[in-house]
C-alpha cells in the first residue's frame, strides 16, 4: 500500500479508517448513524480528507456517498457555509 492512503470502512455502524505503511499500521473506529452506504469500502488521500475533516468546526459531521468510485461530500451538522468534496483512490 501507498503511505499517503487511507481506507475508510463503513458496516455494523461504525466508521473504520486504517492506514498500512512500512513503518507500521493504525486503525481507529468511530460509532455511526448510516442510512443507506452499509458495506462500503474506498481510499482516499490521507492529506485530504484530513484538510476536509479538520475545516468542519462541528461535533458532527454527515457524509453523502453515492458509491465506491463517486466523490464524497461531507459537511458538518448544521453548517451550511461549507461543503467539502474528495475524489476516492482508484484501486
Amino acid at each position: 500500500p501507498k503511505t499517503n492512503d487511507c481506507k475508510v470502512i463503513i458496516k455494523d455502524g461504525e466508521v473504520t479508517l486504517s492506514t498500512h505503511t512500512i513503518t507500521g499500521s493504525s486503525e481507529a473506529s468511530i460509532k455511526a448513524t448510516i442510512r443507506g452506504g452499509e458495506g462500503r469500502e474506498m481510499t482516499f488521500n490521507y492529506r485530504y480528507l484530513l484538510d476536509g475533516l479538520l475545516s468542519i468546526l462541528t461535533k458532527d459531521i454527515v457524509f453523502h456517498i453515492k458509491n465506491e468510485t463517486s466523490p464524497v461530500t461531507f459537511e458538518g451538522v448544521g453548517d451550511k457555509n461549507f461543503l467539502y468534496l474528495v475524489a476516492p483512490l482508484k484501486s
